[in-house]
């Protein structure tokens, strides 16, 4: 049997061999090909240019019109002379230098004692306080207002006389220097009140609170009642004392100014101002009255005159206030009847009084002083250095012309304690001393002689068939005076603003008496007057008001 050749893979399929072997010659050329790059690099040639030559031409050098000496100076050394020194002498006496009279509050000339020896003791750094022409230096000071009633009778000018002493007094506070350190006391028979709890710089802040806490006090508001004054008028702020004592012996309890003097001992004040009516410095020790007791009929007639005295003075304050006056004050039931129901007699008292001396009341707030130098009530200096115990002690005295017998204690107080006393005599004398234009209220009705009283008598039930009219007791309303100028409220000044009642009012009580002041005094008073007016108008009426003030004088 033929035996057949075998037929082999690659002979069956020849060509698509080949087509396989060219695909991979070709895939690794092209593989060869992308390892191979190609960089071209081409070169510039950078470009030069050449400037051309430019001749200029050269100029001679002149020979210096001005010769100059260049050779320098000799300088000759310094020789030794001999001359005389003197040590000088420190702590000389300085003479007393007067400074110029200011009202008001004075101070910050600069430090002068430094190096000067005696000089460091002349206080130039230290304000001058000036209160009614009583004046003194201190940088720590302590103001003390008799806010009572005492303060505001007739005799003394009434509650007018008490609003110019209180603006004396906030005046003195907002002219301190930053650096003064300052508190202020009030006080009554009702207790005693602080403004701060210790002392404070006089910072335009704690200034701004003492006027907060003092304008309102006892000040005048139309339709004011019989008792709408005392410590219950004070603003916002401030603090009541506790009944807790604060004296030392020889003293055993302190009433009055002498309970706010030894609060200003222990604040180590070295400047005390009093504003007060009377020495009051009492010490009561109760006692039981072992007298023959009274009769019941004398007891009834007494409450009857006080019944009857109470009526007249409730009804001449209900006259005051039909005429815009502020009321009449009386500081006690004692002095209502005395002055309605003269001659009354009083049942006898069960309390004795003891008043202290000049003597008992200085070693008294000396002592308190001393016990305080270096506790809380002790505060950082403002630069000055002055003894502890060193304090000057003044008291401004309104009195009466029936009311001079504590005169004589406190002058001898003051001048043991380095201070000074100054006693005025009624609402004249108030607003003469004071040192600013005081801020007018409504006038001070002059003391009368007590109205007698007219007590309705019951009639009978019947009545006649033709009875007459009955006649009233109240006084007709007199027509209003006939009013010009700032008080005339269809002045133009006024025009497009409404005034409430209470501002009206409120105006007409900024009225000045200018009779008798001449062109320059009547301008004087007129612009404060506008000042004041100022006050009581809100913001958006004073604008009205500047603008028909600017509109009048443009004519």
């Amino acid at each position: 049997m033929e035996q057949r050749p075998k037929r082999r893979y690659f002979a069956k399929h020849a060509k698509s061999s080949a087509a396989l072997v060219s695909l991979g010659i070709h895939a690794v050329l092209i593989v060869v090909a992308l390892s191979f790059v190609a960089v071209t690099v081409i070169t510039k040639e950078d470009q030069i240019f050449e400037a051309k030559k430019v001749k200029r031409p050269k100029m001679a050098l002149k020979k210096l019109q001005v010769p100059v000496n260049i050779n320098k100076k000799k300088v000759q050394k310094p020789k030794l002379r001999k001359r005389l020194v003197v040590q000088p002498k420190l702590n000389q006496p300085i003479p007393d230098i007067k400074m110029p009279e200011i009202t008001g509050v004075k101070g910050g000339l600069g430090s002068a004692g430094d190096g000067l020896g005696g000089a460091g003791s002349l206080g130039f750094t230290m304000p001058e306080i000036n209160i009614f022409g009583l004046k003194s230096r201190g940088e720590k000071v302590f103001l003390i207002l008799d806010c009572g009633p005492s303060m505001m009778v007739d005799e003394r000018g009434g509650i007018p006389a008490f609003n110019i002493i209180k603006n004396e007094l906030l005046a003195i506070v907002e002219n301190l220097p930053d650096t003064t350190l300052f508190n202020i006391s009030v006080y009554s028979k009702s207790g005693t009140y602080l403004l701060f709890p210790k002392m404070v710089s006089a910072t335009p802040g704690n200034v701004a609170k003492a006027e907060k806490w003092l304008r309102p006090l006892n000040q005048f508001k139309p339709g004011m009642g019989n008792r709408d004054y005392g410590p219950s008028t004070l603003g916002s702020g401030g603090m009541g004392l506790t009944r807790t004592d604060v004296a030392e012996p020889p003293l055993r309890s302190a009433s009055y100014w002498l309970r706010s003097a030894l609060i200003a001992m222990q604040q180590q004040a070295d400047t005390v101002f009093v504003l007060t009516e009377g020495w009051g410095a009492l010490h009561y020790v109760k006692e039981v009255f072992e007298g023959k007791a009274w009769s019941e009929s004398k007891m009834a007639q007494f409450k009857e005159a006080v019944e009857k005295a109470k009526r007249m003075f409730a009804e001449e304050n209900r006259q005051r206030r039909e005429k815009g006056l502020p009321p009449k004050v009386l500081p006690s039931t004692r002095a209502i009847v005395n002055t309605y129901v003269p001659g009354t007699k009083f049942p006898p008292g069960n309390k004795k009084k003891h008043q202290y001396g000049p003597g008992e009341v200085e070693e008294g707030m000396k002592a308190v002083r001393k016990k305080h130098a270096n506790g809380a009530g002790s505060q950082i200096r403002s630069g000055v250095k002055k003894k502890k115990d060193k304090f000057s002690f003044n008291v401004v005295h309104f009195t009466t012309k029936a009311n001079n017998a504590p005169i004589g204690k406190f002058k001898t107080l003051t001048n043991d304690l380095d201070g000074d006393y100054k006693r005025l005599e009624g609402l004249d004398a108030i607003r003469f001393n004071a040192s600013s234009a005081p801020e007018a209220v409504a006038p001070a009705p002059q003391p009368e002689s007590a109205p007698e009283a007219v007590i309705p008598v019951p009639q009978p039930e019947s009545t006649p068939s033709n009875p007459e009219p009955e006649k009233s007791t109240v006084p007709a309303p007199t027509e209003p005076e006939k009013r010009s100028g700032l008080s005339d409220f269809s002045n133009p000044l006024y025009a497009g603003i409404e005034l409430s009642e209470e501002q009206k009012a409120n105006i007409l009580a900024t009225e000045v008496d200018v009779t008798g002041m001449d062109k320059k005094a009547r301008a004087v008073a007129t612009k404060g007057r506008k000042k004041q007016i100022f006050k009581i108008l809100t913001a958006e009426q004073n604008k009205i008001f500047a603008e028909n003030a600017q509109r009048i004088k443009r004519g």
